[in-house]
């Protein structure tokens, strides 16, 4: 007991009680470490917690969630404004819209403008002229007036295959169907009640082809035929000396 209280030794005694503290610090250091591991708190694994039906949130098959209608851009389902694009496009559909309608208005008026080929059975000639020519003369003009029991129809001469000639009994003397130059191609406007026509020259020669001959014709009777497709009229001329 004494040699614990009262350090023996060669040395300081100071020294033997700084290491007695050293030896007693780690006495205790180890002591206290023991104990830490004997009390130190366990980790715990969670186990998840299932929620009772009675918990849980029931969503009904009916009760669906709102969607925009197809008119509407998300945007506008969001906040009510519709976007820039949205605006370009209504702006181009009520343009077509606008431009449909326009259209749409025009076409009678169109329509009314350009109205129907006449019906060949439909019309009626008349042709005018001089009942007496001179085998000296040089022309001779004729008028032939065309009327139609239609409404109103539109008469393309040259489409129609218009004609006028002129024949002595059997002998064909001249027609304009002999040359293109000479066939009438006007487009005549027509209307139940009202006449139109059209005006044709005759040289008071013979033809060959687009050529006129430079014998005189012969005294005597001449007719003038006017066709358009069996609708016909006729003239009946003399030539004298």
């Amino acid at each position: 007991m004494q040699g614990w209280l009262k350090p023996i030794g060669p040395e300081d005694p100071r020294i033997y009680w700084i290491r007695r503290a050293v030896v007693l610090l780690v006495i205790f250091a180890v002591i206290a470490a023991i104990v830490w591991l004997a009390v130190r708190p366990r980790s715990v694994t969670a186990t998840p917690v299932e929620s009772s039906p009675s918990n849980s949130a029931t969503v009904s098959p009916d009760a669906e969630t709102p969607q925009p209608s197809p008119s509407e851009s998300p945007s506008e389902a969001s906040d009510g404004e519709p976007t820039p694009g949205a605006e370009a496009t209504e702006a181009t559909e009520a343009e077509t819209s606008e431009s449909a309608d326009a259209e749409s208005s025009e076409t009678p008026d169109a329509a009314e403008q350009a109205p129907a080929a006449c019906q060949p059975k439909n019309l009626s000639l008349r042709v005018e002229g001089n009942e007496a020519l001179a085998q000296s003369e040089t022309s001779s003009a004729f008028h032939v007036a065309v009327a139609t029991t239609e409404e109103s129809c539109r008469l393309d001469l040259g489409a129609a295959g218009t004609a006028l000639a002129i024949t002595s009994g059997a002998d064909a003397i001249w027609s304009t169907a002999d040359c293109d130059q000479w066939q009438p191609s006007d487009v005549l406007e027509l209307t139940a009640g009202a006449e139109s026509g059209f005006d044709v020259s005759w040289p008071v020669r013979r033809s060959n082809g687009c050529e006129i001959t430079e014998s005189v014709l012969g005294v005597g009777t001449y007719v003038a035929t006017a066709t358009i497709k069996q609708a016909s009229a006729r003239f009946v001329m003399q030539i004298h000396y």
